[in-house]
Formats: structure tokens, sequence, C-alpha cells
């Protein structure tokens, strides 16, 4: 609910004239190379213990079983619902970045986020390869673009804080503290922006919109929660 109020906001600036959608372009650029680092290596500013470590891992090949199961399903899918290949991506990419870390942060704490960099990482790698492939038609996967993307260098940064140990100076802690305060705020107020700008018949009059998100917000959840109930790995 807190989340749909900081949304509000961006509508109703868009809706007011203050703010126009396109400058939602910069918002977008300070959340991706600033807020999202900072939220990722802060989650790692934690003392180190071999159960966090195999969290960590846990929650990696938790994210490769969830990416095989969302494989499977929209392979099946793709030609009884004629799914194109943006709608396909749509279903099978979520942004783990800019919505889900303020959904954990807010139902289960800052410490949680340390193991949503497994499932990002997992992600990220996917976007550039299967994803590009997908989207673009193109087989060739730039590897440069994976390694230099800036969640994947937080990620292993942060990895890199979490296995010596090291700590951020207070003055340092207390700036990254606040950057990875901002992304709840900036990313629904970015999404509201968004959405003032369109008209309220493009949203609700698109019906495959609705196919698209029924799949990635009911079907392949669904589907991951009963294969990892049923499969003893939960």
């Amino acid at each position: 609910a807190s989340m749909f109020l900081m949304m509000a906001v961006g509508v109703i600036l868009v809706r007011l004239k203050v703010l126009k959608p396109e400058h939602g372009t910069v918002i977008s650029k300070i959340l991706l190379y600033a807020v999202v680092p900072c939220t990722i290596i802060n989650s790692y500013q934690i003392e180190f213990s071999l159960s966090k470590l195999e969290g960590l891992g846990v929650s990696i090949l938790g994210a490769v079983v969830v990416h095989v199961i969302f494989y499977v399903l929209e392979r099946v899918l793709r030609k009884p619902l004629h799914l194109e290949p943006v709608e396909s991506a749509s279903v099978f990419y979520s942004n783990a970045g800019n919505l889900i870390i303020p959904l954990v942060m807010a139902a289960l704490g800052q410490e949680w986020v340390f193991y949503i960099s497994g499932y990002m990482l997992v992600q990220q790698l996917l976007i550039w390869t299967h994803g590009k492939s997908l989207v673009c038609g193109e087989r060739q996967w730039d590897f440069k673009k994976i390694i230099t993307n800036v969640n994947i260098i937080a990620i292993f940064v942060g990895i890199v804080l979490f296995l010596t140990g090291f700590r951020f100076p207070s003055v340092v802690q207390t700036a990254v503290d606040s950057m990875a305060g901002m992304i709840a705020p900036l990313s629904m107020v970015l999404t509201g922006m968004l959405l003032g700008g369109m008209k309220f018949r493009e949203i609700v009059g698109a019906r495959r919109a609705y196919l698209v998100t029924a799949l990635r917000l009911i079907v392949f959840p669904l589907a991951v929660v009963l294969v990892f109930a049923f499969s003893g790995i939960t």
C-alpha cells in the first residue's frame, strides 16, 4: 500500500505537468547506476558466516531452478498462446531490482537483500544471453556487456567485501545507507510517472497485457511454488 502511494505521487506530478514522462529517464539512470548498486553492496556489509554463504548458494541454485521452470513453461505455451518475443521476455524476466528489492526490504528487512542478489546474478546473466536472443533474434552474446553490467559488478564487489570482512568507514557507510534508502521511493515515483504519461484506456484496453500479466504474476509463480513444494526443494 505504501508503494502504491509513492507511485501515486509520480502519477500526480505528471498529470499536473510538474514533470514529464520523459524525465523518468534521468531517474532510471540514477537508480540503475547509483541506487541499486549501493543497495546490493550495502546488503553485503554483514558479518561473514558459513550459513549465510550457504544461503547465498541456495538462492543462486533456486534462481537457476526457477528459470529452468520458466524456460520449459514458455516453450510449451509459446505456440498455443501465440506469444510474441517481447511477450515471452516479459513473462520470463521480472524487474528483480527496482521492484523486488523494495518489496523484500519492506516485508522481510534489509538483510534479505543479500539473498536477492543471487537471483539477480542469474537473471542478469540470462537477460544478456537468452533474453537478448529471444527479443533481438541474435545468437551472438556480448560477454563484455555481461561482465561490465553495473549490477553484476556490484554483486561481485559485495561478495568480496563479505568474504574479506571489509567494512566501510562510518562516513562512507552513511552515504551508502542513504543512497540505498532511496530505492523504493524513486522506483515507485518512476513507475507512476510512466503510468501518468499513458492514457487510462491504453492501460486497461490492451487485452494481450492481461494474458501476459496473468502468466507473469499467477501461472509462472504458481508453477514454481508447486514444483518447490512437491519436489522437496523447499
